[in-house]
Order: structure tokens, then C-alpha cells, then sequence
């Protein structure tokens, strides 16, 4: 969630993990347009790879449908623990973005590009 100089931020909802009285994580959606909001995860280290970001991204992005809105989340190409929790949380990849990478036979999405033909 960023803000601006004023406290502004496009965050319109939030869902969050209490543990013990502290808060673990964080989803919340940002307004992209009328129709797609993009969710974005954070928990703090020490309640990690216990799952608990996909259920929150889960919740989140149900309750987002709920309001027939499409949510989105985007992932580094080369952040593989964000795209694994949006995968465990049941959305599926619709596109890729290789910014910045190289793809020189040391990337992951080699194979995928090797594919890829444009005309």
C-alpha cells in the first residue's frame, strides 16, 4: 500500500491476519480502474511459509468477485515465493512480464519464450 504526500493511497480494502494480539499480514486491493482491482500480500517474516499469505490473497480475492469486479495480482518474474502464493490461493497466470530479465538460457522463462513468436 503506498501513500502520498497527503496520506492519500488507492488501497480501497484491506484484510488482515491477528496473531496473539499483533497483526502477521496484510492483502489489500488497490482501484486500477472501475472493473480491476490488483491485490497485493505481506506478512511479516516471522509467520512466513506457513500459508498464511495465500488465505489472505484467497479471502481477498473472493470478496473482491463477490463484487463482480476482476482481481488481478502481479508478480516479479523472478519473485517465484509471490507467484507460489498466488497460485496456493487459486489464481491463475494469465500473462508474463519479462522487464528486466535477461533471458539467456538462466532464466525460468526461457522455454516460455523460446515459444513465443512474433510476427
Amino acid at each position: 500500500m503506498l501513500f502520498d504526500e497527503k496520506g492519500r493511497t488507492n488501497t480501497y480494502i484491506v484484510f488482515y491476519a491477528e496473531i496473539h494480539g499483533e497483526i502477521a499480514g496484510l492483502a489489500g486491493a488497490s482501484i486500477e480502474s472501475g472493473r480491476v482491482w490488483e491485490i497485493g500480500v505481506d506478512v511479516k517474516e516471522r509467520y512466513r511459509k506457513g500459508g498464511l499469505a495465500s488465505v489472505l490473497v484467497n479471502h481477498l480475492m473472493h470478496d473482491i468477485l463477490e463484487r463482480d469486479i476482476l482481481p488481478i495480482y502481479c508478480a516479479a518474474s523472478s519473485n517465484a515465493a509471490s507467484q507460489a502464493t498466488a497460485f496456493r490461493a487459486g489464481l491463475k497466470p494469465c500473462w508474463i512480464s519479462t522487464y528486466k530479465n535477461i533471458l539467456d538460457g538462466s532464466s525460468g522463462y526461457d522455454e516460455l519464450a523460446r515459444r513465443l513468436y512474433l510476427k
